[in-house]
């Protein structure tokens, strides 16, 4: 039986410094951009699944299919766990965070909505919203930042009116690698009714992200950076009653008869075959 290794979760980028590493030439300092080199316990357990049930979960009833979706849904369980949350349905795979941010803005905000993100924020949120904005669907604010690169959660209160729908902040910067206040910023919107999402593609796995105690509603975050993980993966936590539209529709192995994209988690937001 081929089982998630206990380390998964455990190995940090600090462990990966102690290691003696793949490449004995190379100094690398590039893990704003992708953690490299990927954990020996990684690649290994790339290549035993690949070798030994690397079939597509979900699709079939026989042992490997049923194996293969028992390791899919292990690590939704893992996520969750890692963000604090309670649904591991509503632990969503995509293929990176830019592909994560894509859905949510997409997903969340309608004709005549008003969003709120920053000047520091990342080009995956900053121009699908310049798009909605452009084209005149949207309205949009951007929160300035001080010298030491931080916002004030006190600005984005200011700027919350009555057709906010989203508040969507860059948790830590791959530029400056401030962390911003998000449990602040979290609390506002929770007070005023307004969706909170964070980019956590540089936090997700080094900074702690409790979306109970800080009030996030939606965790966008990629796997190739502090998860330790291969480039093309990534994801969308979503909390409970938080409604993100479906933007895309295809295949998702279950309850093929129905003509329509399934609504419900984690299928809502998730089309054809996952890395797995």
């Amino acid at each position: 039986t081929l089982s998630l290794p206990a380390k998964v979760l455990v190995i940090t980028v600090v462990d990966l410094v102690r290691r003696k590493p793949f490449v004995q030439k190379l100094t690398y300092l590039d893990n704003a951009a992708t953690v490299y080199p990927k954990p020996k316990e990684v690649i290994d357990f790339m290549c035993q699944f690949y070798s030994e049930k690397g079939v597509n979960p979900g699709r079939s009833g026989y042992d490997l299919c049923i194996e293969a979706e028992s390791l899919v849904f292990e690590t939704r369980k893992l996520l969750t766990s890692l963000f604090n949350g309670t649904d591991p349905n509503r632990l969503v795979f995509t293929y990176n965070a830019s592909d994560s941010l894509n859905i949510i803005i997409s997903g969340i905000l309608e004709s005549g909505d008003h969003v709120i993100t920053s000047n520091l924020d990342h080009n995956s949120v900053l121009r699908p919203i310049h798009h909605l904005h452009a084209k005149g669907i949207i309205e949009a604010d951007y929160i300035p930042f001080d010298n030491g690169g931080y916002i004030d959660p006190d600005d984005v209160k200011r700027k919350i009116k009555k057709n906010t729908r989203l508040v969507i902040i860059n948790h830590s910067s791959n530029v400056l690698g401030t962390v911003q206040p998000v449990a602040e910023i979290g609390k506002i919107c929770r007070e005023r009714g307004v969706i909170f999402a964070i980019d956590a593609a540089q936090s997700a796995g080094v900074i702690p992200i409790d979306i109970k105690s800080m009030n996030i509603d939606v965790v966008a975050f990629t796997g190739h950076k502090s998860l330790l993980g291969p480039t093309g993966i990534g994801g969308i936590y979503v909390r409970d009653k938080i409604k993100i539209a479906q933007t895309r529709a295809g295949g998702t192995g279950v309850r093929s008869a129905y003509p329509f994209h399934l609504p419900e988690y984690p299928f809502r937001l998730e089309v054809g075959t996952i890395n797995v």
